[in-house]
Formats: structure tokens, sequence, C-alpha cells
């Protein structure tokens, strides 16, 4: 487990996934044969690592890696959105789900934070600063920082490179985004996969990624330390052969799908470029004919 970290074994892993067939003891056969389903919580509104369609079926990257260790493990899963995504793990305490998957760091500012344990790395993610093209940051000034509420973890990292910064919390990743375009902030932090996707929507096309301000971290499965232990340790035994061309495969597909979240306020933003654009081909078909 991610607790007590095992290096060499981790390299180990690492260099042989994909290549050997899952060794489960007697006891874990056992454990598959006779497990209940295990209910698996996810995001439900933060695409493209996970959401819902419009038939209200969970998908997106975790979704899609969740089905991949369902099959290598043996274990039968259903998927469940979650509708707070500022309370995830707090679902294994209420008893709505029975795991969760999400970013390492989350479980520890968490609610019962002391009775949720995780995987380790199911693969790794980056957190990302983002602002207005052309917007500096300076770890010399006090800038304003837009976080969602479930990346308070994000404080030490931010207040590491900007001691004097000034956090503000928002409900939805979209409020971050527009806070820093209205300058009632300077910048966000997104994981990068959510920044390729909101990217997408014309209105946030005027912002850019801060490579010297990226932070590393890892997707895992978090579960209770009282009763989860032994599931986590099967399907730890599965994320190991998970090839990485799999996993590669998954994100890529999922980066690739098109932008679903418009609002009212998108589809202005698209309308008045598409009127600037067709202004200026007027201009030039006037100034070209006269």
């Amino acid at each position: 487990m991610v607790n007590t970290p095992d290096i060499v074994s981790s390299l180990y892993n690492d260099a042989m996934k994909g290549n050997n067939a899952i060794s489960y003891t007697k006891a874990e056969n056992e454990t598959i044969k006779n497990a209940d389903t295990i209910t698996f919580g996810v995001y439900s509104d933060r695409m493209p690592l996970a959401g819902v369609d419009k038939d209200g079926k969970c998908k997106g990257i975790y979704v899609d890696i969740l089905k991949e260790i369902s099959a290598e493990s043996g274990l039968k899963i259903d998927i469940k959105p979650i509708k707070d995504s500022n309370e995830l793990y707090e679902n294994i305490d209420n008893k709505t789900v029975d795991l969760v998957i999400g970013i390492q760091e989350l479980r520890f500012y968490q609610k019962n934070a002391d009775n949720h344990l995780c995987s380790n790395h199911v693969t790794d993610s980056t957190t990302v600063a983002v602002t207005m093209y052309g917007q500096e940051l300076d770890a010399a000034e006090t800038p304003t920082i837009a976080l969602t509420k479930d990346r308070v973890y994000l404080e030490n990292n931010i207040y590491g490179w900007f001691p004097s910064a000034k956090i503000k919390y928002y409900d939805t990743r979209k409020e971050c985004l527009i806070a820093v375009q209205n300058s009632s902030a300077d910048a966000t932090f997104l994981n990068s996969w959510e920044f390729n996707y909101e990217c997408k929507n014309s209105r946030f096309q005027n912002m850019m990624e801060w490579d010297n301000y990226r932070i590393q971290s890892g997707i895992v499965l978090g579960g209770s330390r009282q009763s989860d232990l032994e599931i986590l340790s099967i399907l730890e035994k599965a994320i190991s052969q998970l090839p990485a061309d799999k996993i590669n495969d998954i994100i890529t597909t999922n980066l690739n799908i098109k932008y679903e979240d418009y609002d009212l306020a998108d589809r202005f933003y698209e309308i008045e470029n598409g009127l600037i654009v067709a202004v200026i081909i007027i201009l030039i078909i006037v100034i070209c004919l006269a």
C-alpha cells in the first residue's frame, strides 16, 4: 500500500506490467469468487476524468480504467457518480460506495482521513497552473489563486511558490477559469487533462499552462482502512498487470472527446468569435472590390 511504499517492488511491478499472469493466493481466489459487486464512486462533473452521459451512464478516463481493472482482477464492479466531488471519500464513510478513485492527496483532506487508505498509483497525474496568455506569475508578488474546494491539498505547493498568495475557493473549475478571465484571480490550478478538455471551449482558448508550476501526483483507488485491505491488495495486483500502452490508449481516447459542458455564456463566446471572423471577411471583400 502507498502508506508503506516498497520502492524495489514498485520498480519491479512497473517493469513487469503486462508480462506475467497474476498470481493470486488461494485466499485471494476465494475472495474474488465470493465477493459481492464492488461499488466505486467517481466524479460526476469532471470530464475527461469522469462524468455522465445524457443517459446517466458514467464515462471518462477513470471509468475506463476501472473497467480494465475489473476485467484483469475478475472482481465485479458497479460505478456510481458522486454528485458532490468535494466529499468523494466521505461516501466511503457513509457506505454510499465501497471504494473511490481519485488523486492520492485528496484523502488526507477529507473528514475521518485516518480511516482511509489508498492503493499504489494506477497512473501518474499532473496538475498545472493556468493563467491568461501573456500574464506573468511572479513569486515576489501576492497572486490570488482560484481553486475548487476539493483541491485544498494544493495549498502547500502554492504557498511554497508564492508565500504571500491569497487563495479563493469556488465550486467548479469553470468558475475558477472565469475568475482568472475577469481578473478576480491571477491563476488557477487544474489537472492537465481537465485543462485540455476546457480549452475545447472557445471561451477558454485564450488561456495557457505554466510548465514551471506543475505538480506531479498519482491516480489511486481509495477505501476504508478497516475493511478494504484484502480487496485493495487484489486490485493492486491487477493494476500491476495493466500495460502502460493500454492506459495511454484510454487517456488519449478520452482526450479526443468533444466538449459537451456548454452553457449560455459559452455559446455567446462562440457566436461572438464567429461574428468577428464574418466581419473581417466582409471587410476584406469590400476592400478588394473597392
